[in-house]
């Protein structure tokens, strides 16, 4: 369900334990890796023999990888040059080692210089002399990117940016691959520092580093390719990973139905939402809900607007809350009803879903923090709700789903949106942190934290989902998945992988125009689909 995402500093720490603690040898944890990125080579270009090959070696072990792979290369014939740019005798360590055997068997080196490359790229790879006269633009069949791995931090030096600048213009025309990460990203935040070389393919080494996961790396990584080099697992106890992807086997915790199954058995959700102009988000909720498998959903709401948003859907319930007479807001009356009947009815309802359209009237933060200490820990607070809840951060029982996009995430934090955007780890980190909830931050990447600070990424963007009531159908999936009693991370997690699903399986028709509407109906239909092995988006290969 979860796939470790590790900082660079943490996969350096399971690389140590794995050669200390363990007593892996480096060379053979650098052969696997070049081993494992000629298997992607081979799968995505196709026959090597015969093939143009650039190989660029960074000063560090990503230069070992690159050493490694030039010297397979060039035994299974391909046309290989292999640019390193260090002097040969100041390579240390395991890269030193995979040097000489690269010299050993006879792979061409020279020496990688940015005005090497424009000769190269001019003039190909066995005619780039000063004076040479042949110009062959597609001379590079092939540009082997291994100049700077994921230790790399800070900003690019003059020289290497020159040499990057230089390697991109060659990969417009070659097919590109990473070794580890496009050089000059930061392993970390996925950002350019500021420009980084620009891939079709990156074979990453033991597992994907967070920086690949960011959306902000997705216009240099191209399809990310996990390798397994042979670290143990037992190396991972020496940095635990805080940071995880959301995979396709989240989809095994839905709850499956059983042939004797009844609606009570599977949940029953009370959407407590609603207000004048915005009756819809409460019924996008419920419709959500259904549509997810929960057996019965009951919308609270003032009795007036009961029959608005039940919108001639027989299968969403009501419960009318008697407030003061005609009245059509959350108030005092209405509070005291709401926990009456819960009071009455102790065992009814399985989950709560907090927020969808309840407005932002006073009367509805006194509302809310009236029957507050009546909701169950399996409650998500969406919208509105949010809203009221930046006032009062001690409203809500700790342990709750909240689902805030940046903007309300940032009311909630009391920053800017723009800040929100600008460190998301960070802001999904504090919201469950500050409101002791699982917070959910929306957006391309959805990111989900609890209070011990792990986070959980799903990295499917579906532009599908970016229209009004979206969020409302996301507030009604979650709710019914606490309904079937998973826990509120789980929960939080399944369902923002299962409604961007949604978004993607939608797409296959068309990018834009579906109605949050289409995005409840669209649940059943590619719930059981999205438990394959593979990602909805593609994104990556496995190894």
């Amino acid at each position: 369900m979860f796939e470790p995402l590790p900082t660079p500093a943490q996969m350096a720490r399971w690389d140590h334990a794995a050669i200390h603690e363990v007593g892996i040898r480096g060379e053979l944890l650098m052969e696997n890796a070049g081993r494992e990125a000629l298997n992607v080579l081979r799968r995505n270009y196709g026959p090597l023999r015969g093939a143009r090959v650039l190989v660029l070696a960074g000063p560090g072990n990503n230069g070992g990888d690159s050493f490694v792979l030039a010297r397979h290369l060039h035994n299974l014939g391909a046309d290989t040059v292999l640019l390193h740019s260090r002097a040969q005798n100041a390579y240390k360590g395991h890269a030193r080692y995979h040097l000489r055997l690269a010299k050993r068997v006879g792979t061409p080196l020279r020496r990688l210089t940015a005005a090497q490359l424009e000769r190269i790229r001019l003039h190909g790879i066995r005619n780039h002399g000063p004076h040479s006269s042949q110009d062959d633009p597609h001379s590079v069949d092939i540009l082997v990117d291994g100049l700077l791995g994921t230790g790399f931090s800070g900003l690019l030096r003059s020289d290497m940016l020159e040499i990057i600048h230089a390697a991109n213009r060659i990969a417009q025309n070659a097919f590109t691959l990473s070794l580890d990460i496009p050089s000059g990203l930061n392993g970390a935040t996925g950002t350019p520092q500021p420009e980084a070389v620009h891939a079709d393919v990156t074979a990453t080494f033991g597992a994907v580093k967070l920086g690949l996961a960011l959306p902000a790396a997705q216009t240099f990584t191209g399809m990310v390719a996990p390798c397994d080099i042979g670290i143990p697992n037992f190396c991972l106890d020496a940095a635990p990973p805080d940071h995880f992807r959301i995979t396709p086997e989240i989809m095994g915790i839905a709850p499956a139905p059983q042939p004797a199954m009844h609606k009570g058995q599977a949940g029953h959700l009370l959407v407590i939402g609603g207000s004048p102009g915005l009756t819809g988000a409460p019924h996008l909720a419920a419709l959500a809900a259904l549509r997810a498998g929960c057996g019965l959903v009951t919308v609270a709401a003032p009795a007036s607007l009961c029959r608005e948003i039940k919108g001639g859907r027989p299968e969403i319930m009501t419960l009318p809350l008697d407030g003061a007479p005609g009245t059509t807001q959350w108030d005092q009356t209405a509070a005291q009803d709401m926990i009456r009947h819960i009071a009455d009815n102790p065992t009814r309802y399985n989950a709560v879903a907090l927020g969808p359209g309840m407005g932002r009237h006073a009367d509805t933060a006194d509302f809310i923090r009236r029957i507050g200490p009546h909701l169950p820990q399996s409650t998500v607070c969406d919208a509105d709700a949010l809203y009221h809840l930046s006032q009062m951060p001690d409203m809500l029982p700790p342990g709750i789903v909240m689902t805030p996009h940046p903007g309300e995430a940032a009311r909630l934090l009391h920053v800017s949106s723009t800040e929100v955007q600008a460190d998301r780890l960070h802001a999904v980190r504090s919201l469950a942190r500050r409101y002791k909830a699982v917070a959910v931050l929306k957006g391309a990447w959805t990111l989900v934290a609890d209070s011990t600070s792990r986070v959980h990424l799903c990295d499917i963007a579906a532009p599908a989902l970016a229209v009004g009531g979206s969020g409302d159908v996301l507030t009604g999936l979650t709710g019914a998945m606490l309904a079937a009693g998973i826990s509120p991370l789980h929960a939080a997690c399944l369902s923002v992988y299962w409604h961007a699903a949604a978004g993607k399986f939608l797409e296959t028709d068309q990018p834009r125009g579906h109605l949050a509407g289409d995005i409840a109906d669209a649940l059943p239909r590619v719930r059981f689909p999205a438990t394959n092995k593979q990602p909805i988006n593609q994104w990556r290969i496995p190894c």
